[in-house]
This record gives C-alpha cells, sequence and structure tokens, in this order.
C-alpha cells in the first residue's frame, strides 16, 4: 500500500489557504466588536448624557441635581434617593431608600435641582457647609428614565448606565 501526500506547491496552496483563513477570521472578530461598541454607543449616546448627584445650589440648599446634556427630552425620570448603611455596605437591606421623585419629563438641557426637606438633611448628616461632604459617601442617587427612542435607563449609584431588568 502506498499513499500519496502531493507535491510540495500543493502543500503550499494548503498552508497559504489555512493561514489566510485565520487572518481572515481575526479581521472578522476585531471588526464585528468593533461594530458592537458602535451600536452600542449609538444605542446610548442620549442616556449617556443624562447624570444626578447631590450637592448645594446657590442658596446653600442641599439637594439632588439632575442634567440632561442631551438635545432632545427624557421621559418618565424616576430619582430615587438613597443611603447605604455604612455598617452593612454589602447587606441588602442596608439600603434605605429616602423618597423618589416622579417626573414626566426632562427637558433638554435642563440642570434640574430637587431640594432636600430639613428631615432628610438631618438624617443624611448633611452639612450646610460646603466642604462638609462626607455624609455624601453613603448616600446616592438612583435615576430611571426613558430616552427618545423608548429604551429603558438606570443610572446606578456608581454612575454606570445600564438597561434595568423588566419587572417579572
Amino acid at each position: 500500500m502506498h499513499i500519496v501526500l502531493g507535491d510540495l506547491p500543493t502543500w503550499i496552496a494548503a498552508i497559504a489557504a489555512i493561514v489566510a483563513g485565520t487572518i481572515a477570521y481575526r479581521v472578522y472578530k476585531i471588526e464585528s466588536g468593533r461594530d458592537q461598541r458602535a451600536a452600542l454607543s449609538a444605542r446610548s449616546a442620549q442616556a449617556s448624557q443624562i447624570a444626578a448627584w447631590y450637592g448645594l445650589n446657590e442658596d446653600d440648599q442641599w439637594g439632588g441635581f439632575l442634567r440632561n446634556r442631551s438635545e432632545l427630552p427624557v421621559f418618565n425620570v424616576i430619582t430615587n434617593f438613597k443611603h447605604l448603611n455604612p455598617d452593612k455596605p454589602d447587606a441588602p437591606e442596608s439600603i434605605i431608600s429616602i423618597y423618589s421623585v416622579v417626573m414626566s419629563v426632562l427637558p433638554p438641557a435642563a440642570d434640574k435641582f430637587i431640594p432636600l426637606d430639613e428631615t432628610v438633611i438631618k438624617l443624611l448628616g448633611l452639612s450646610r457647609k460646603p466642604h462638609i461632604f462626607s455624609a455624601t459617601q453613603h448616600s446616592y442617587i438612583e435615576v430611571y428614565f426613558t430616552d427618545a427612542n423608548g429604551i429603558r435607563w438606570l443610572r446606578s449609584r456608581e454612575g454606570q448606565l445600564t438597561e434595568p431588568q423588566p419587572v417579572t
């Protein structure tokens, strides 16, 4: 029995085809990843321009600031003011929901200030002195909103932007 392995030009062509296929696959993966990142960036373009934080307004009043730097309004805005018990930061029961504010629309290029009442300010231990900001490391604002494309978003306490899971 005699096995024919082919001649040298056939082997060179086969190896070249394998190398070309490998290179084409790697280029496809790179381009596919780039396309996915571009699609995500386009999908979240408006949502990425929504922010919320605690601070003092020009009258030294504590509250939450909401900012819409996009060119379009966002809708069904739910702003949750929360406090995290620093003694048990990883326990689910350590998150205290202080209160929520619901707005039907946050217009474009708007900075909305939501003042905190005195009871909440005392609960959080906030000071009227702008340089004393330590209590806010345990206090945070999360914002749910719907962008102009009808996509629901959450800006979390870490500032991350995600699409929340539907409640079932």
